[in-house]
């Protein structure tokens, strides 16, 4: 459980776009749920926007959330859930193998987790 696995972290409008899908997983508040219930390993006082509507500068706070393993923007649940984005077949597997519960984090597994973070892409 050393690879640090990413998910969301889209750069630009058009990235984002390749991710969109026209309709919703059955599971997606499941799905969503788990995102949002997941664990700081970073945050910032600034905001993040939605990349593909201007309309909306301040979504949530910027933040990197985690379950130990896999690593996201606390913007991910948002557009899940309005844009039905893609997760990774690894990602939504993990989530469904734990039936749409997070697992339970120590201390130390959280510590680890955001040094693999932040020492890089692993």
């Amino acid at each position: 459980m050393n690879a640090v696995h990413r998910a969301g972290f889209y750069t630009s409008a058009d990235d984002l776009r390749s991710d969109v899908r026209a309709g919703a997983e059955p599971d997606e508040e499941t799905l969503v749920a788990y995102l949002e219930a997941a664990e700081d390993v970073l945050a910032s006082p600034s905001w993040a926007a939605d990349l593909l509507d201007p309309e909306l500068p301040r979504v949530c706070e910027n933040a990197v959330l985690t379950d130990g393993e896999w690593f996201w923007p606390a913007i991910l649940p948002y557009y899940v859930r309005r844009y039905h984005v893609r997760l990774p077949d690894e990602l939504l597997a993990r989530i469904r193998g734990f039936g749409g519960q997070l697992p339970e984090l120590g201390e130390a597994e959280l510590m680890a987790a955001t040094r693999r973070f932040v020492a890089g892409p692993g």
